[in-house]
C-alpha cells in the first residue's frame, strides 16, 4: 500500500513580492514556539495551510474540548506596516534525518511559490547556566545581512556547534531555492521554558523587520519568570557544597 508521506491543507494563501517566513518549531527552551506565537497573536495573523507527515511521531494530542488532532506543521500570514509575513509553528519536528529532508523541502518549495525572499529561524542556544544577560546570537546565509543585525546587538561567531533541526535547515538550505536565510538563536540555560530570552529576540526582530509589535505582555511574563528564577538560584546556591580550594597545577574535575 502506498502512504503518503506528505499530505497538504491549504485555504486562500496570498502570493507576495518581497515576503518573510518566521519559523518557531518546538526546540531549546521553546523560544521559537513562544516567539512565534506571540506574534501570530499579537498580529492577528490568519492560518493559510497545514501540513501533516508519516514523518511526524505516531500520535494524537488530546485538546482542552475533548477532540483529537493529528500532530501538524501550521502557516499563517499577515501583512504587518507594509510587510507580507508568513510564520511556521508546529506541534512537533520530523523524527529521523529523511523527514527532515522531506519536510524542509516540501515547506521551502511552497514558501517560493508564495514570494518569500527571507527565511528567518528563531532557536535557542542552551549554555547550561543561568544568566541575567542573555545575548541573542545570528547567523546567516549571505554575509551583507550581517549589517543590520550587529547593529541591533546580535552577535556574530560566538555561537559555536550545530543548530539541529528545521531552525537549521530552513534557513541553511533556502539559498537552493534563492532565498536568504537568518537564524537568531536566544541565548538560554536549557532546561526550562525561557521567555526572557524570547523577548530578546523579539526585540531584535521588531526592529529588523520594522513591523509593529507590541511587547508589554511578554515584558510582563518574563519578568514573573525572571523572580521564580532569581528565587531557585538562590535556594540552589544555599545548597551547594563548596570544593575545597585546589593547587593551580591541579586540573578540576568540575565540567561547566
Amino acid at each position: 500500500m502506498n502512504v503518503e508521506r506528505v499530505m497538504w491543507k491549504r485555504g486562500k494563501v496570498p502570493t507576495v513580492k518581497d515576503g518573510v517566513l518566521i519559523v518557531g518549531l518546538p526546540g531549546i527552551g521553546l523560544i521559537g514556539q513562544v516567539s512565534c506565537r506571540y506574534m501570530i497573536d499579537k498580529m492577528k495573523a490568519k492560518r493559510v495551510a497545514e501540513l501533516f507527515s508519516a514523518y511526524f511521531p505516531h500520535q494524537l494530542l488530546m485538546m482542552e474540548n475533548g477532540k483529537i488532532k493529528p500532530p501538524s506543521y501550521q502557516f499563517f500570514y499577515t501583512n504587518n506596516n507594509g510587510k507580507d509575513l508568513f510564520f511556521l509553528v508546529g506541534d512537533v519536528q520530523p523524527v529521523n534525518e529523511e523527514g527532515q529532508f522531506v519536510l524542509a523541502h516540501e515547506v521551502l518549495r511552497y514558501m517560493v511559490q508564495r514570494g518569500v525572499k527571507t527565511v528567518i529561524s528563531i532557536g535557542g542556544y542552551g549554555s547550561g547556566v543561568l544568566k541575567k544577560d542573555r545575548k541573542v546570537f545570528g547567523l546567516v546565509t549571505h554575509l551583507n545581512l550581517k549589517k543590520e543585525l550587529k547593529r541591533l546587538g546580535v552577535e556574530f561567531g560566538k555561537a559555536k556547534g550545530t543548530i539541529v533541526g528545521a531552525a537549521g535547515m530552513l534557513p541553511g538550505f533556502a539559498p537552493l531555492y534563492k532565498m536568504k536565510g537568518v537564524s537568531l538563536l536566544g541565548e538560554t540555560h536549557g532546561g526550562f521554558l525561557d521567555v526572557k530570552a524570547s523577548l530578546n529576540v523579539l526585540k531584535v526582530l521588531k526592529q529588523y523587520l520594522d513591523v509593529e509589535l507590541d511587547l508589554a505582555d511578554l515584558e510582563k511574563e518574563a519578568s514573573a519568570d525572571e523572580e521564580v528564577l532569581k528565587r531557585i538560584e538562590e535556594e540552589i546556591k544555599k545548597n551547594m557544597v563548596i570544593p575545597p580550594k585546589r593547587d593551580d597545577k591541579e586540573v578540576s574535575s568540575y565540567i561547566r
